[in-house]
């Protein structure tokens, strides 16, 4: 039976924002549909919806810092679509494909991916942002990413998030 799934955070001054969780898929169970042949059903059972648990875990220093990353995202850009995969998890404008970045979980953090961006493409004052080696060989476009390791970083990411928001919907709109 589908169901709607929304979010409460509790700011200062007993302030609470609602906000609506959409998935960006269907997550209703190939089992449910009728007539469909044994390959359908092995290929069901081996088809994985990954989510942010899969690639982050229960706890641990990246579940902190993306936990704190996504509030902070989510509270300025509460339309943004959350896309687990499994090796990143991408933040999405609702009805377009591409990724506007890239979350990846790494020894000591997480590294954010920004797509089709260039180091010049950022006002980034403490120079924090690399290009990532050999993208256009491996996605087919620029990539640059930033590491975040605590909760100082997170704060820098978002200033860096905001500008990437505003180039990506100059770009391709809303």
């Amino acid at each position: 039976m589908p169901f709607e799934l929304w979010e409460a955070v509790q700011f200062e001054s007993d302030l609470i924002q609602y906000r609506r969780i959409e998935t960006t898929q269907s997550a209703e169970s190939l089992t449910q549909i009728k007539n469909i042949t044994s390959e359908t059903q092995k290929a069901a059972k081996e088809v994985k919806k990954y989510t942010e648990e899969d690639l982050l875990g229960k706890d641990g220093k990246s579940h902190d810092l993306h936990t704190l990353l996504k509030e902070q995202i989510l509270q300025i850009y509460p339309d943004l679509v959350v896309n687990p995969k499994k090796v990143y998890i991408g933040y999405q404008i609702p009805n377009n494909w591409r990724n506007i970045f890239n979350v990846l979980k790494i020894r000591d953090g997480l590294r954010i991916d920004f797509t089709r961006s260039k180091v010049k493409d950022f006002d980034d004052p403490q120079k924090k942002i690399k290009p990532v080696k050999r993208s256009r060989d491996y996605f087919g476009q620029d990539m640059t990413m930033l590491e975040v390791k605590n909760e100082k970083d997170v704060r820098y990411a978002m200033l860096i998030i905001q500008q990437a928001y505003d180039r990506f919907i100059k770009e391709f709109g809303s």
